[in-house]
């Protein structure tokens, strides 16, 4: 919307109500009674809106039209949605998210309305040219405003339906939903448009946080089969790709490239030239740098999550990556080709085709060496899993083909050589058959490619086996009619050709060990025989939440959500953040109905796990909802939340854990040994179960913590939250309806003690002074207050302002005029109040003052 250029305008805007003009224009069409005059007026109303409505008319329009008009047949369908983007695309997305936000006041009409106007806005061409022409989005803050907006229409239809019993739209499910929005940001790209491309930038990257890679890149394959002309999109998608290559930073790059990998993989009926297309045009304009081909390695070779269920498919996800990686770099090294050609891009013009080359295979050579050194590595070998360890071996078998099939740069003296020598001797040592017969593939890839002859006869005897399983249902699909063997006979074929030659019988080598002997875990979580099944998803949480009373299983599905919720939050889902304010409301305005005896400690534990890990999206709301129309225990509720979410944030819970058992270890040190005559430290008689742990020998039975290192990441929230309360209370402090009585004292109390929790685990930071300050001057005005609880967080509040501001500063206070009468104050109330705990708390901060005092004296 334009910004109001003259104070006019300003007043001629603040003269008229959008709501009552909308009403206006609409009246007509809301008196038709006929389906032919109502698609008549719906086209009068057209024009009139084209020709007279102002800018901040046409939302209110659009939600009026959207709320009352009840189309008579289905054939008035396409003059309504005309009708409709007569406001504006933009003004009616407005409107209607808007009115999805407020889903318990919503009509079926309408939301049926809602559904049908957004599936045929959302995937059109038409909103992103109105994004082109807006002023509305001249800053990038402004875009992406909007496009966290589009991303939550899938969670606010699906509350929508839930409140009104209506079925969820297909198209509306988060995985359908994300794909074709891709496909339409990608389509949008032609117009080639500044805003354009920040929203499809700040589209993506959202995406890639929620962990939607493979959505991302779904979208953009249904962009590729949907192009006509193979040359005109490999010139289009170039230049989307180096942009995208020039502001997403490189792990979003990688991520996007492994989606994109692990998707051409899936294909299998789609041909090799289509697939060999979308990796040209689309990864590697996006590895054009350094920091994402490494980034990649990382994310796609060497992270655990990258591994694909099937073998086959991840060994050709491997492949792939490596081919992406030496087509990069011949990319690379034809553009810095080009660039040598140029006297004015380079001073050496006497380079080589030779040298170029080998620059080329240097390329995939030093992520293939960054690779073996972490699969040459003794934990690698011994922790990971055997799917990890042939992920990893793929990648590294390929990359020693590639090398040999083209002018290959591995030297024998490098330190390739040497890490893939190092993980071969790791994994023959290896009892596991898999990671010791990968070792052996590698270590004849690598003597293969040195022209030397090495075989190993396991190795011969495992491929035999492997073979022997396979024939058979090779030659049953190529003949029909011949009589394959049964599964059972092959499978007790199998099963006697390992035992006879991996495990012989005379060997006893492997019954000395005492890992064949861990005893069975016998715990039974009896998950089979819960009434709920546990929940897995946030959305699931919030059904179990708004499940009505006269569900059958209403209280089960109750505790299991308070039982569930803060594992599953802690595990950071990828719709948190979408979802994590909504379950916030839904737990505080919960009432313990069921009679459950810890009802309160799990509740404060769900809304606590859903602060921490949002300290912002969920935090900021639950601070303005205090203000609103709740109960005492609704609030102090929320700010019981804060204290602890700001505890735990600052790292104070994990500081005293850590104390905590310290203490714990020394008492039972003390309790569990003795000295003996020789001053050596002898365990007691009574623990004699002759269990050890195996470790150095001066070193033996001591199980010390680690130290760690514990950072303070509320600092950056700790202003927010502070000066969100104080606003709200600055501004709501004359309300009546908060403050008056007994209530409102006890919600004042609560409040100031939240403020000072806040402003002591803000910790050692520049910024904490100002806080305690700020707290001080607010808390100060209220030491006169009649209920004992407000001056017993009075003095909470001073006692938290002078410790964090420390001596000098407190004393520069206490000159400066602003704390006038502290010191009189303090030692009246420690003599004359009349509750004990203000007096105790006034007599120990008056020793604190005075103590100060007398030290900065000296």
């Amino acid at each position: 919307m334009a910004p109001l250029e003259d104070e006019e305008s300003y007043n001629a805007l603040q003269l008229h109500d959008p709501a009552a003009d909308a009403e206006n224009l609409v009246k007509p069409l809301l008196e038709a009674i006929s389906s032919y005059e109502q698609v008549n007026r719906l086209r009068e109303l057209k024009l009139v809106i084209a020709e007279t409505c102002q800018d901040f008319v046409r939302e209110a329009l659009a939600a009026y039209v959207i709320q009352k008009v009840v189309l008579l047949e289905p054939s008035e369908t396409p003059v309504y949605l005309e009708t409709l983007l007569a406001c504006g695309s933009l003004s009616v997305l407005t409107a209607s998210i808007r009115l999805l936000k407020d889903a318990t006041n919503l009509q079926a009409n309408t939301l049926k309305t809602i559904i049908m106007t957004l599936k045929h806005i959302l995937f059109n061409i038409c909103w992103w040219k109105e994004i082109e022409c807006s002023s509305t989005f001249e800053e990038e803050a402004a875009i992406d405003a909007w496009v966290q907006c589009v991303l939550l229409i899938p969670q606010l239809i699906a509350n929508a339906c839930r409140a009104v019993h209506h079925s969820l739209p297909s198209w509306s499910v988060p995985s359908r939903y994300f794909v074709r929005l891709v496909h339409a940001t990608t389509l949008a790209w032609e117009i080639n448009d500044c805003n354009t491309a920040l929203f499809m930038k700040n589209l993506l990257q959202r995406l890639l946080r929620r962990n939607h890679g493979d959505l991302i890149a779904q979208g953009l394959w249904d962009f590729h089969e949907a192009a006509t002309t193979l040359s005109s999109v490999n010139l289009h998608d170039s230049t989307m790709y180096t942009y995208l290559s020039q502001h997403l930073i490189a792990k979003e790059a990688a991520i996007l490239c492994q989606s994109i990998l692990q998707l051409v993989v899936t294909k299998r009926k789609v041909s090799d030239a289509s697939k060999v297309w979308m990796i040209q045009s689309a990864c590697v304009h996006l590895l054009a740098n350094q920091a994402a081909q490494e980034a990649l390695v990382r994310t796609a070779v060497l992270h655990q999550k990258s591994v694909m269920a099937d073998e086959r498919m991840d060994q050709s996800f491997m492949e792939l990556t490596v081919d992406l990686l030496v087509m990069t770099g011949a990319r690379v090294s034809e553009m810095r080709e080009n660039c040598n050609d140029d006297s004015s891009c380079s001073s050496d013009e006497d380079e080589d085709k030779n040298g170029v080359n080998s620059k080329a295979n240097t390329f995939y050579t030093s992520h293939l060496d960054t690779v073996a050194s972490a699969w040459a590595h003794a934990n690698f070998v011994r922790q990971m899993d055997v799917s990890m360890q042939k992920h990893v071996t793929h990648f590294i078998l390929h990359g020693l083909r590639q090398d040999e099939s083209s002018a290959g740069t591995i030297m024998p003296e490098s330190d390739l050589v040497n890490s893939l020598m190092m993980g071969v001797s790791e994994r023959l040592s290896s009892s596991v058959s898999v990671v010791r017969l990968g070792g052996m593939r590698v270590g004849e890839a690598l003597a293969r490619r040195f022209n030397q002859e090495l075989q190993f006869e396991e190795l011969r005897d495992a491929e035999k086996i492997g073979m022997a399983a396979v024939v058979p249902q090779v030659q049953k699909n190529e003949v029909v009619e011949a009589t394959a063997p049964s599964e059972d006979t092959q499978d007790s074929t199998v099963k006697d050709a390992d035992l006879k030659r991996l495990q012989p019988l005379d060997d006893d080598s492997d019954w000395e060990s005492d890992d064949e002997l861990q005893p069975f875990d016998l715990n039974d979580d009896e998950e089979d025989l819960r009434d709920i099944p546990r929940p897995l998803y946030l959305n699931d949480c919030l059904d179990l939440l708004r499940a009505p009373e006269t569900d059958e299983h209403a209280a089960s599905k109750l505790m299991t959500v308070l039982q569930e919720l803060p594992a599953l939050v802690r595990s950071r889902p990828a719709d948190l953040a979408d979802v994590g304010l909504h379950l916030a409301l839904q737990l505080i305005n919960t009432e313990n109905k069921f009679k459950f005896k810890k009802f309160g400690d799990q509740v404060l534990d769900s809304l606590a796990a859903l602060t921490v890990q949002e300290p912002l999206s969920v935090g900021m709301p639950l601070i303005e909802t205090i203000f609103e129309d709740l109960s005492l225990r609704c609030r102090t509720d929320i700010l019981n939340t804060l204290n602890h979410s700001a505890f735990e944030l600052s790292g104070a819970k994990e500081i005293q854990a850590v104390k905590q058992l310290r203490l714990e270890q020394f008492q039972r040190i003390q309790a569990t040994t003795k000295v003996s005559g020789k001053r050596q430290l002898v365990a007691n008689a009574s623990d004699a179960s002759g269990e050890t742990s195996r470790t150095r020998r001066w070193g033996r039975g001591q199980d010390r913590p680690v130290l760690a290192t514990v950072t303070n990441t509320f600092a950056s929230v700790a202003p927010a939250w502070f000066y969100a309360l104080v606003g709200n209370f600055m501004q709501r402090k004359g309300d009546t309806r908060l403050w008056a009585g007994d209530t409102g004292s006890k919600l004042l109390a609560h409040l100031f003690v939240s403020l000072s929790v806040i402003v002591e685990c803000s910790g050692n930071n520049p910024g904490t002074a100002v806080l305690a300050k700020d707290l001080f001057q607010l808390v100060w005005t209220f030491r006169d207050a009649d209920v004992p609880e407000v001056r017993a967080s009075v003095l909470c509040g001073v006692a938290t302002s002078l410790a964090c501001l420390g001596e000098e500063a407190a004393l520069g206070l206490l000159t400066s005029g602003s704390a006038d009468g502290l010191p009189q104050y303090l030692v009246e109330t420690s003599r004359s109040d009349p509750d004990d705990g203000c007096r105790d708390l006034a007599y120990q901060i008056s020793q604190t003052v005075a103590k100060a005092i007398r030290c900065i004296s000296l």
